[in-house]
């Protein structure tokens, strides 16, 4: 997850929608996502991508309780 989480510029919690819809178009899960507990789904997107969805909540990219309660997490890597 640290490894992950250093590849990441941005980072929010989404709803469990908003999560279906980015797999739904293609983007994968990281793996490690279903390796913690409670499970998470992480998504990588495009910073562009991320700027437009609705209802993200934007966190800090670190290993907080925020972060590590969120069941659905969508993040920006720092080359996107």
């Amino acid at each position: 997850m640290r490894r992950l989480l250093a590849e990441a510029e941005r980072a929010a919690v989404v709803d469990a929608d908003t999560a279906a819809a980015l797999l739904a178009d293609g983007f994968g899960a990281e793996r490690v996502g279903q390796e913690v507990e409670p499970p998470k789904t992480l998504i990588f997107v495009p910073r562009d991508r991320f700027d437009r969805l609705a209802g993200r909540r934007e966190i800090a990219v670190t290993l907080s309780a925020e972060l590590l309660a969120a069941r659905n997490l969508v993040l920006v890597a720092f080359d996107a």
